[in-house]
């Protein structure tokens, strides 16, 4: 028994660790929704709950929007402390390093988006032209970890950087394009959050509790202004500190460095996140009931833009506009890496699994789309495509850089 408690506890220390548990994750809610399970699985997801808290009310929403609307937002909070983090002392702080994959974000954003479009623009689906644009970086960056270290670091932080700034412009999609009404009073709420947010920034305000309260007020006020409640994480990471926390003596001298709350939140975060939060949104998300009816629809226009946006644009977006910008010396290509290499993170990046279910649920609420299976196809295919394209493009095995 202790032998086994002692692989899972190194089994959790891996870094693909959490790829896989969420790629289980997506296989179990296929078993459950295409065995007898199907009726648990339809149970669990559309269990009522409801909320009261003084003046606060959340009432008679089910477990799909709990973890859509609530978890989901925890998740993009994560990003967001990321995002802060690379621009200011990371990889993004030095503006020769954004170029390339902020170029490459939008290539990969861009392409896929026309080519759903080619496919249904005027149908009753062209709402869903944003589904294949995203990347889901959790299975991408797993996958990609599964070759150890045949992958060197400047390959797996341009893939995250890549990441980092499509999920930036897809919460700005979000924002824009999946807000139907606005309901000025909450948002109006949801600003003196913000100035609340500010002020314990300011103060360099040491106490996570008071950015703990604040920010579910702002999550709360978002919710109920009509803009999807998960950019309130995204809003909330701006304001958390980054400087170091510094313990004094008693003759107020400084005793003691810290971790800033940021760095410290980030790291905390990351397990929840990684084994709670995407697993659970994955199995709620991917319970795609199969029947020959859905293999036979993957031949629409709708699936096709789908598969085809995700496989076939996203490589082409990323992997063009990186050839060209390292082709005419305007970026250099990352350290220790080929463009082979370039080519095989190009088609991980169409890996859009939980964060185009994310997007198709916003596209389609009033419309019965099978959007679902085209992901899970075109996600898988771009996943095992990149998987052997990099195996046999990394040939060194890197241990220190």
């Amino acid at each position: 028994m202790k032998q086994f408690v002692n692989s899972l506890q190194d089994f959790f220390k891996l870094e693909q660790s959490g790829g896989i548990v969420l790629m289980l994750s997506v296989a179990l809610a296929f078993v459950f929704a295409n065995t007898g399970l199907h009726d648990i699985y339809h149970t669990i997801m559309h269990s009522k709950f409801s909320f009261e808290l003084g003046g606060l009310a959340i009432v008679g929403k089910d477990f799909h929007y709990f973890v859509n609307d609530g978890l989901m937002a925890i998740f993009f909070f994560l990003i967001g402390l990321e995002v802060k983090r690379e621009f200011l002392k990371g990889e993004l702080s030095n503006p020769k390093n954004i170029l390339l994959p902020a170029l490459a974000a939008i290539g990969g954003l861009v392409v896929p988006i026309l080519i759903y479009k080619f496919f249904n623009n005027g149908s009753i689906y062209e709402a869903g032209w944003a589904i294949p644009a995203a990347t889901d970086i959790a299975i991408a960056f797993g996958v990609l970890l599964l070759l150890g270290n045949r992958i060197p670091n400047s390959l797996k932080v341009f893939l995250m950087m890549i990441a980092i700034f499509d999920d930036v412009m897809v919460v700005g999609i979000i924002a824009l394009f999946f807000t139907s009404s606005i309901d000025v009073n909450s948002l109006l709420y949801a600003f003196a959050c913000c100035g609340v947010l500010a002020f314990l920034n300011y103060k360099n305000t040491s106490n996570f509790a008071p950015f703990a309260i604040v920010g579910f007020l702002l999550w709360y006020f978002v919710l109920q202004s009509g803009i999807h409640a998960t950019i309130s994480g995204i809003v909330l990471a701006l304001f958390i500190p980054m400087k170091e926390r510094l313990i004094y003596d008693s003759l107020n001298k400084v005793k003691l460095k810290r971790k800033s709350m940021l760095e410290s939140i980030e790291h905390t975060l990351h397990e929840f996140v990684s084994f709670g939060v995407l697993p659970l949104f994955a199995f709620i998300n991917a319970g795609v009931a199969l029947s020959s009816q859905d293999f036979l629809a993957l031949t629409d226009n709708m699936s096709l833009g789908i598969i085809l946006g995700l496989l076939l644009g996203k490589q082409i977006g990323i992997f063009a506009t990186s050839w060209l910008l390292i082709k005419f010396k305007l970026a250099e290509i990352p350290k220790n890496s080929n463009i082979l290499q370039i080519y095989g993170i190009s088609l991980l990046c169409g890996i859009g699994f939980t964060m185009g279910l994310f997007i198709g649920d916003l596209s389609f609420k009033d419309l019965d789309a099978n959007f679902k299976l085209p992901i899970v196809v075109g996600s898988i295919i771009s996943g095992i495509l990149g998987l052997v394209i990099l195996h046999f493009s990394s040939k060194k095995r890197f241990y220190e850089e």
